[in-house]
């Protein structure tokens, strides 16, 4: 594994440089939209948009680059002799080392959001603060769901091909659309039976949604493991 991790770290050492590009675009994408929101609208409150947009570029970077780009070297890696597990096992460590790099870069630039809101939205009351987040539990699932699921997307293409990506991308677009669409319709009845059961979600701890995620995200490692474990090698 040491020698797999070595390996990747020499090959592949622009991949590093991908995910701060990500989480630094991301903030700079998120101060844009918050002054064209704020400047455009009358808004109640201030979104921490710039942050939000930081947080999520590692995860888009793990998601959309990592995954993808594993398969083909993962591949290469069994045709040359090297053994899966010690593969799977660097690629699982490397990602949640880029994730941990991440939120050191990402968490000076939380606090640089709040200083541009004190300094040029205080009038508006702040909606959600996702700083506290950072010093809870909810820090090793920011850590370890990127790379968990970026295993599950190597594995399911690798594994099943198109169909399967087919599948992933099609409850990709449910969370982003689908949900979204949900969640207004529950706010415009806030009677009917989907608002009761969001309001009920949200009325569990914490807690139970750390303890619900970590066992999906076991679920999720050991499928993608399985997945890994049993991909034929064709190279084209």
């Amino acid at each position: 594994m040491l020698r797999a991790i070595k390996n990747d770290c020499r090959l592949n050492a622009k991949d590093w440089l991908l995910y701060p590009a990500f989480v630094i675009g991301g903030f700079l994408f998120g101060l844009i939209l918050t002054f064209l929101v704020m400047r455009s609208n009358d808004p109640e409150s201030w979104f921490p948009l710039a942050s939000l947009f930081a947080i999520l570029g590692g995860f888009f970077c793990a998601l959309l680059y990592d995954s993808i780009a594993f398969l083909p070297r993962y591949q290469i890696a069994l045709s040359m002799g090297c053994t899966r597990k010690p593969l799977i096992a660097a690629q699982f460590l490397l990602c949640a080392a880029k994730m941990a790099a991440c939120a050191l870069l990402t968490l000076p630039l939380l606090y640089l959001d709040l200083a541009i809101y004190r300094r040029f939205y205080a009038v508006w009351p702040v909606e959600l603060d996702l700083l506290p987040y950072f010093r809870t539990p909810w820090l090793l699932l920011y850590l370890l769901t990127p790379p968990c699921f970026s295993l599950l997307i190597s594995g399911v293409i690798g594994k099943f091909g198109r169909r399967g990506g087919g599948v992933l991308y099609f409850i990709f677009l449910f969370c982003c659309i689908g949900l979204p669409r949900i969640a207004k319709g529950a706010e415009q009845n806030p009677d009917g039976w989907v608002a009761r059961f969001f309001a009920a979600c949200a009325a569990l701890p914490a807690a139970l949604w750390i303890s619900a995620g970590a066992i999906l995200l076991l679920l999720v490692l050991l499928f993608s493991i399985r997945a890994m474990m049993t991909i034929r090698v064709e190279l084209s």
